[in-house]
């Protein structure tokens, strides 16, 4: 009998953080409660996916400042440095520029009981590339196919694919790069 193809898609709706107001926490020392008790459950998530052989893609897109680094450094902070990684996703090294745009990308796809968090990512085609117009437009167009082909590609082999973008207002983005002035 052979293994079903695991084509099932999750979604939901995204999470606004303007729907919890100006803060969720009373104070920071709920929100470190609360903090510690999310990165307990994503420990025994991890220590689940490493004994049943399963893998896990997190990727990570956002605008400048939004608070990506911040986030994954959150998540990596309690997990077992040895089943997960970061992928930073940066300009493409010269051996790379004269190959496939996801070239780079199979070479970090997470291995059987890991988890492989990707900082900014493979959708670089169709939104940075494109914009700040890199290739041309029947490149960037092609991009979409490809992608979901890459997607459809890891979740029949068994990864879970989370996708994850961090947005923030252009006001609150202004404010943190003034900060960091």
């Amino acid at each position: 009998m052979s293994k079903p193809k695991n084509t099932e898609i999750l979604s939901s709706s995204p999470v606004l953080f303007e729907d919890f107001g100006q803060s969720r926490f009373a104070s920071k020392e709920e929100y470190k409660d609360a903090l510690v008790q999310q990165q307990e459950k994503l420990f025994h998530v991890q220590q689940s996916y490493f004994h049943q052989k399963k893998r896990a893609l997190i990727v990570f897109e956002g605008w400048d400042a939004s608070g990506k680094g911040g986030a994954i450094r959150r998540i990596n902070e309690k997990l077992d440095p040895r089943g997960v990684s970061v992928f930073p996703v940066a300009k493409p090294a010269k051996e790379e520029q004269d190959k496939h745009f996801l070239y780079r990308f199979w070479q970090h796809i997470p291995s059987p009981g890991t988890l492989k968090i990707f900082d900014r990512s493979h959708y670089g085609r169709v939104l940075v590339e494109r914009v700040d117009k890199l290739v041309d437009e029947e490149v960037w167009r092609r991009g979409y196919d490809e992608i979901n082909a890459f997607e459809k590609t890891l979740s029949d082999s068994g990864v879970r694919i989370i996708k994850l973008f961090m947005h923030i207002s252009s006001s609150e983005q202004r404010e943190r790069f003034e900060e960091r002035l």
